[in-house]
């Protein structure tokens, strides 16, 4: 499945914005899209982590302290969990789909 850059309507030809940048088919652009969703998630992902464990350090015992620390920790594994989920149903989609990974990891 190709997406389409040129359309010539009579003499005219009209260029697309994507031609030029790599980006011909779907595949593509879900390889764009992972090459920079799944860094930025995983840099937000361990500022949380440290984020738990500096509140988790710093709670001097107080139960209540503890307790939102240990939620922030287990939403950081869930949401790690979720984003190795994400990269293998991709890449198991290209995989059955025979789409080029080339530019994905």
């Amino acid at each position: 499945m190709e997406l389409t850059q040129r359309v010539r309507i009579e003499d005219q030809e009209i260029i697309g914005p994507l031609t030029g940048t790599g980006i011909e088919t779907i595949g593509d652009v879900i390889n764009r899209v992972l090459s920079f969703f799944v860094p930025f998630v995983g840099v937000i992902l361990t500022l949380t982590f440290v984020w738990a464990g500096y509140d988790h350090l710093t709670s001097g015992g107080n139960p209540e302290k503890v307790k939102n620390a240990k939620a922030k920790l287990t939403t950081a594994v869930i949401g790690v969990i979720i984003l190795a989920s994400s990269f293998l149903i991709a890449r198991l989609a290209a995989y059955i789909f025979n789409l080029d990974t080339a530019g994905m990891f």
